[in-house]
């Protein structure tokens, strides 16, 4: 599991649910992107997901994908929207995420981790638009936001 960015995003948000770590604008901005491309991944773009546990392989149907994307993406994004507006405690930048994210990418890559095979979708097309929202993001942050 540890593979797949959905899992270090849902445990960033349970850690920051029960009192380990802060909320940040970087885990905000991860749970809006993980959000809007787990639900394109699993909506528009559906792609097989393929669990290992040992020597076994497991499928997962549409429905188990569709139940997942909305406990693992969306239930966060929901809790942020409408419980932890105002509880942002860290208000520092968002690009504090490119840690967390680059910490994931290392140790993939040490584990030799396919992440194009792992979501079926090239990984540089997942990170450019995952660059695109959190640059548009940003912008929305640090320049409409101020001005108004």
């Amino acid at each position: 599991m540890i593979e797949y960015w959905s899992w270090w995003n849902l445990s960033w948000w349970a850690s920051s649910e029960i009192g380990l770590s802060q909320k940040s604008n970087a885990l905000k901005t991860s749970i809006i992107v993980t959000s809007l491309i787990g639900g394109y991944m699993t909506y528009i773009y559906p792609r097989k997901i393929i669990f290992k546990v040992g020597d076994k392989k497991y499928s997962l149907t549409h429905n188990v994908m569709i139940t997942g994307d909305f406990f693992l993406h969306q239930v966060p994004l929901l809790c942020l929207m409408y419980h932890d507006r105002a509880r942002i405690e860290d208000k520092t930048c968002a690009k504090k995420v490119l840690v967390p994210m680059g910490t994931w990418m290392l140790i993939n890559y040490c584990r030799n981790i396919n992440v194009d095979k792992l979501y079926g979708i090239k990984m540089r097309n997942l990170l450019g638009t995952s660059t695109l929202l959190l640059c548009g993001y940003g912008f929305c942050y640090h320049y409409i936001q101020k001005k108004n």
